[in-house]
């Protein structure tokens, strides 16, 4: 996406702003990080690598000696640390990834003296790299003002309902004027939604989601209806607000072929990827634990035993016996409750296929 095409849906105070940041992010342009891997694994920028200038260790030690001694001390030491060959290393990776990606920017916390040295260091080998001035935090402020923006936007929010299972988004990944909130939020919404993989953090959910919005060039924006929390992180408000008051297009699916798709999901592709038996096992009874209060002790107690003995013997009828029991159970009634508060809402009812053509035709 190009900036002119940004600049169009966002707020001219915005664009005044971050002028460079908006630039460099609507372009697809890549950053090279080179801040601390500690720094990076809090929140990083989409489209970035991480090939720090100083290691933890060494930024740790920098760091003290800039509040004991002061700047120019710990600059000495940070050129210390980084000499001789460690420097040269240093310098041939980031050679090596600017090669690939010519049009790359680099950036460290807030644009200072680390990507200053790293571009110093660069042109002294003949190798030319633009650099965010404001850093890290000039892009994470423009993406912040993003996610705040989506409230003035005149683009149109729909949300996906059905019940679990309903293959909600199998119709999301299937349309170009969607956002996959659960792939960003590595999390399927619900108890059992969790991945094996850890999701990411709060600060790079949100910025890959102000990405995706700031790149969306369709008139509607298509999401699955959520709560305020996916797993551990929650939607930002003024999207959220959105999607409270967004028209619904409700996807209906029988509840064997709703059993079937959760089983592929949930077991089978998990366990063709490597995933133990036992693995998978823990993992679902915890899950379990956690909705224990709102099953009751019988029905958690009558699930737990079923879960354990559909792992132990590998039998997919009974795997497909927890996953019917709690959708009865649980996921059913619980959705039956809110779908009524939202009826008002509800402009479509079909299949995923059905569901899929009506979003992609929206007017």
């Amino acid at each position: 996406m190009s900036y002119l095409k940004a600049a169009r849906q966002l707020p001219k105070k915005l664009l005044n702003q971050f002028p460079e940041e908006v630039s460099a992010l609507s372009n697809g342009s890549p950053f090279l990080d080179v801040r601390s891997p500690i720094e990076y694994a809090k929140g990083k920028i989409p489209n970035s690598i991480n090939l720090p200038i100083l290691e933890d260790a060494e930024r740790e030690s920098v760091g003290k000696a800039y509040k004991q001694h002061g700047k120019k001390i710990a600059v000495e030491m940070g050129h210390n640390l980084v000499s001789g060959q460690v420097k040269l290393s240093r310098i041939q990776a980031w050679k090596n990834y600017v090669t690939q990606h010519p049009n790359v920017n680099l950036i460290c916390w807030r644009g200072g003296l680390r990507s200053k040295i790293a571009q110093d260091w660069l042109a002294q080998s003949n190798v030319q790299v633009a650099r965010i001035t404001g850093g890290f935090k000039a892009l994470r402020n423009c993406l912040i003002a993003i996610l705040d923006a989506i409230a003035l936007d005149n683009r149109t929010v729909y949300v996906i309902g059905g019940k679990t299972g309903s293959q909600k988004t199998v119709v999301i990944k299937r349309l170009n004027n969607s956002i996959d909130l659960e792939d960003l939020a590595q999390h399927r919404g619900s108890a059992f939604g969790a991945y094996i993989q850890k999701q990411p953090t709060p600060i790079t959910f949100e910025n890959e989601l102000a990405v995706k919005l700031l790149t969306h060039q369709q008139q509607h924006i298509v999401l699955e209806d959520e709560s305020k929390t996916i797993g551990r992180l929650a939607i930002p408000d003024a999207l959220f607000k959105k999607m409270k008051i967004a028209p619904i297009a409700l996807v209906k699916v029988p509840i064997e072929e709703r059993v079937n798709h959760i089983y592929n999901e949930y077991v089978k592709e998990p366990s063709q990827a490597g995933a133990s038996s036992e693995f998978l096992s823990q993992h679902y009874l915890q899950a379990l634990d956690r909705i224990e209060r709102r099953l009751g002790g019988d029905r958690h107690s009558k699930l737990t035993r079923i879960i354990k003995d559909a792992f132990s013997e590998r039998a997919e009828i009974d795997h497909q016996d927890w996953i019917t029991a709690l959708l009865e159970d649980y996921y059913d009634p619980m959705y039956d409750y809110q779908i009524k508060q939202k009826e008002s809402r509800i402009k479509f009812i079909g299949s995923p296929d059905e569901v899929t053509e009506y979003l992609k035709n929206l007017r």
